[in-house]
C-alpha cells in the first residue's frame, strides 16, 4: 500500500482494504491514536527479527559520534536485537523468508520467541527459549536449530496431511 499514514486511513475508510498494519508509536506520534482498532499481541503476532529497532551508523574513527549514540543506546534492546539477528542468520533468512522473532528480557534472562513458516503459507512452527542474557547470539542459534528441525518435518509432510 503506499502513500502516507492519513492516505492509508483513507483508503480504509472508504473500504478498498478490510484491515492494515500500522505502527501504534506512529499513529501516536500523529495524534491519530483514534485510528488504532486492535493491537497485535506479541503473544500471538510475533513481529519480523528487529522490528521496530533503530539502528546508526557511524564512522569507526569519529569517536565524537560513538560517543553521543553511546549515550542513547538501549542495552536490553540491543541484546534483544543480537539475539533475533543470530536467529535469522542461522536460518539464512532473508526478507522473503516468513519468520517472526521476538526476544525480551525475561527475569535476569532473556527469551525468544520465534515462528517460521513455510515459503507458500501452507505450514507454520513455533519456538520459545529462555536462555542466558550474556550470549543472546547462543540463544539465537539454539532455536534457530530447534526450528530448523521442525521446518524439516514441514518440508517433508504430505501437502494434505
Amino acid at each position: 500500500m503506499r502513500g502516507n499514514v492519513d492516505t492509508r486511513l483513507s483508503k480504509l475508510e472508504r473500504g478498498e482494504f478490510d484491515a492494515i498494519v500500522l505502527a501504534r508509536a506512529g499513529l501516536q506520534r500523529l495524534d491519530r491514536e483514534d485510528a488504532v482498532g486492535a493491537v497485535l499481541d506479541p503473544a500471538h503476532f510475533v513481529p519480523a527479527p528487529g522490528q521496530g529497532t533503530l539502528a546508526l551508523e557511524a564512522r569507526a574513527e569519529d569517536i565524537g559520534v560513538q560517543d553521543a549514540l553511546a549515550a542513547i543506546v538501549d542495552d536490553d534492546s540491543f541484546t534483544c536485537l543480537l539475539a533475533e539477528r543470530a536467529l535469522a542468520r542461522a536460518l539464512d533468512a532473508d526478507c522473503f523468508t516468513p519468520l517472526g522473532a521476538h526476544a525480551t528480557p525475561w527475569d535476569g534472562r532473556l527469551r525468544l520467541r520465534a515462528w517460521l513458516g513455510l515459503a507458500d503459507g501452507s505450514a507454520w512452527t513455533s519456538d520459545e527459549l529462555v536462555g542466558d542474557a550474556d550470549d543472546p547470539e547462543a540463544l539465537g542459534r539454539a532455536v534457530a536449530a530447534r526450528i530448523a528441525l521442525a521446518r524439516s518435518a514441514m518440508e517433508r509432510a504430505p501437502a494434505d496431511a
